[in-house]
């Protein structure tokens, strides 16, 4: 026999209470009050950018999918958002045929 109205519930349907809780990739911690990315994630993004580091000259579209991955970088670290205008400057200014010298968007200047 079902149970029906203000007293049926599914527990099944609930999750656990919890002060964490991971969001479009990000997590979110309600007791310390902070956004983190995954070691995991961090990682995968340090590795695309030494790539491209090594590189001699990229196209635009792998400009485009390095500041998309980048994205969620530098929304959680705040010293990563001067490369990543650097990078999406770079991304703006290139033609689509264009080759673009890395090495540019490791310049400080």
């Amino acid at each position: 026999m079902a149970v029906l109205g203000p007293r049926s519930n599914n527990e099944k349907m609930f999750s656990e209470w919890s002060t964490t809780a991971e969001v479009l990739g990000l997590v979110f911690d309600m007791e310390q009050k902070t956004v983190s990315m995954p070691a995991a994630k961090l990682l995968k993004a340090q590795t695309r950018v030494n790539a491209l580091g090594h590189r001699k000259d990229v196209s635009r579209h792998e400009l485009e999918c390095l500041l998309g991955s980048l994205r969620h970088v530098s929304t959680c670290l705040r010293s990563a958002r001067p490369f990543f205008q650097r990078l999406h400057l770079a991304c703006k200014r290139a033609h689509d045929a264009e080759r673009y010298p890395s090495q540019t968007l490791f310049d400080s200047t």
